[in-house]
């Protein structure tokens, strides 16, 4: 009896295991394609690192540096960018619907085809930035 049960229990671990949509590992070392979604990343020095295609829906990144990051194409909807210094980050074609970049600091960055629906820049410095054909409804 026992024995079945432990069987059964091992059996619906390596169902789920394999059925489960992989999740964000917050640990993940901040590379190309990294999948931060919903993680806590705040007070980061990122500075010139590259995160391009990078999932970081709803990933709090207030405070952080990411001054000179390539985020090309990285999906930063619902994110937390308050206070983050973006100054020459390369964010073409990088999707920040319903972003928070509240005294964001966007300096001489490349906004190029990115979307910004509903996105809040209350204070936020964008001066010198690239905003061709980006979307800003």
């Amino acid at each position: 009896m026992y024995r079945k049960l432990l069987q059964l229990l091992a059996t619906l671990t390596l169902i789920c295991a394999v059925a489960s949509p992989s999740i964000a590992d917050c640990g993940d070392h901040p590379d190309p394609g990294v999948d931060w979604a919903g993680c806590f990343k705040l007070n980061r020095l990122m500075s010139g690192y590259d995160f391009h295609g990078a999932n970081m829906v709803g990933t709090n990144l207030s405070n952080s540096d990411l001054s000179g990051a390539n985020l090309e194409g990285a999906n930063l909807t619902a994110a937390i960018l308050d206070r983050t210094l973006l100054s020459r980050a390369i964010l073409k074609n990088a999707n920040l619907t319903k972003a928070l970049l509240d005294r964001a600091v966007l300096q001489n960055a490349d906004l190029s085809a990115a979307r910004l629906f509903k996105t809040e820049l209350h204070r936020a410095d964008l001066a010198d930035a690239k905003l061709i054909g980006s979307n800003l409804e």
